[in-house]
């Protein structure tokens, strides 16, 4: 069954190549990469890939197994970077200790925000304690709450806008960034 294949779109010769290093888009990943050896159906003249469903599942593994790997790298360096304990770590980056361990046991894939965040973080563990910052300005939000509505010179609709947990948000931000 070593049959030779014409590739239909340049009439070129198809062979099986190791795709390992390529990168494919996966569920809300844009650029995951191929970890280990993978082959497939290339065109050897235009590059164009023949990915029969079998493959398509096969390779959908190899692309989890990618982004579940370099979860656990991230959060390795992370952990080991920051001399934080698991809980510690958990409450810091905003994740339950419990999704925590599941992302470090490999059980489940991040979400995109997660899976930036912590690579991000693993990178500057110095951003684990502006996060912190942040965290402990956002639990003083009831506080800084009632007392905003203490200033007589706000009025009724500037004090329902500033009382917004979103709006309290926005001027957090704001703040970090100027």
């Amino acid at each position: 069954m070593n049959k030779k294949m014409q590739c239909p779109v340049c009439g070129g010769l198809v062979e099986k190549k190791n795709i390992k290093g390529k990168t494919f888009q996966w569920k809300w990943f844009s650029e995951v990469p191929v970890l280990s050896n993978y082959y497939l159906p290339v065109c050897s003249k235009c590059g164009e890939m023949f990915i029969n469903p079998e493959a398509a599942r096969s390779l959908d593994i190899f692309l989890k197994d990618s982004v579940l790997s370099a979860t656990k790298e991230f959060l390795r360096k992370l952990k080991e970077n920051s001399k934080l304990s698991q809980k510690e770590l958990a409450d810091d980056i905003g994740i339950s200790e419990v999704y925590l361990s599941s992302l470090i046991g490999g059980k489940k894939v991040p979400s995109l925000s997660v899976f930036n965040l912590i690579k991000i973080t693993a990178k500057n563990t110095a951003l684990l304690d502006e996060m912190k910052t942040l965290k402990g300005r956002s639990s003083n939000y009831a506080s800084k709450n009632s007392e905003m509505k203490k200033f007589k010179f706000l009025s009724t609709s500037e004090q329902e806008t500033y009382s917004k947990e979103s709006t309290f948000n926005n001027i957090l931000c704001e703040e970090i960034i100027h």
